[in-house]
């Protein structure tokens, strides 16, 4: 069975455009690109995607021009250090690279897949630090954000970018803009946006 076959029997999280295949993905993250601020050309630049999945942003990235694209994830879910309150009673029994795999061959891409927590991510293990680091929809899954922010504070190099896409509290920050947040508000379905950027601050991370 070739890859493009072995595609169409895949199960995917995001919708690709691969050659000869559209995938059939449970996010389409295609219409809502141009909200994320991403530069039009990453020629020459070093970018890392944390939690990537299926690579949708990996292969952006790529597709933007970037040098040199590593995309991080654990590939088995049951590792990934859940809130208490989100963690599944159980775990596919799938590995999550399988897709990337297929995307990455049938598109020739250059895209380098590393197994490893962003908890366990440092310059030095993934080759010195990068002038774009991009994490969407990773911190709300995490019990420990900070810990995470800082790893990507430590990732992005000086004068580098950071863009982190997260669903939030948008009823909370319109309800309390400028106010001081409780030290450990509670959380429904994403972060509180002072509460974020406070966290992003205090782990090195100086603009947003």
């Amino acid at each position: 069975m070739d890859a493009l076959d072995r595609a169409r029997r895949q199960s995917w999280y995001h919708t690709l455009e691969l050659p000869g295949l559209t995938t059939q993905g449970i996010f389409d993250l295609r219409p809502y690109v141009h909200h994320y601020g991403l530069p039009a050309s990453l020629a020459g630049r070093r970018v890392l995607e944390i939690g990537t999945w299926d690579g949708f942003w990996a292969f952006e990235l790529e597709r933007r021009g970037a040098a040199e694209v590593v995309a991080l994830d654990l590939d088995d879910e049951a590792a990934l250090d859940w809130p208490p309150r989100r963690r599944p009673a159980s775990f596919p029994d799938v590995r999550r690279g399988a897709g990337f795999e297929l995307a990455r061959e049938l598109l020739g891409s250059n895209v380098r897949r590393v197994v490893r927590s962003v908890y366990a991510a440092t310059p030095e293990e993934l080759g010195g630090p990068f002038d774009l680091v991009l994490c969407g929809s990773v911190l709300i899954h995490l019990r420990d954000q900070l810990l995470a922010l800082e790893r990507i504070a430590a990732l992005t190099a000086p004068g580098g970018l950071f863009v982190s896409a997260e669903g939030y509290e948008r009823p909370l920050d319109l309800l309390l803009p400028g106010r001081p947040l409780p030290r450990r508000p509670r959380r429904r379905g994403g972060l509180l946006v002072a509460l974020a950027a406070g966290l992003a601050a205090d782990a090195g991370l100086r603009r947003l």
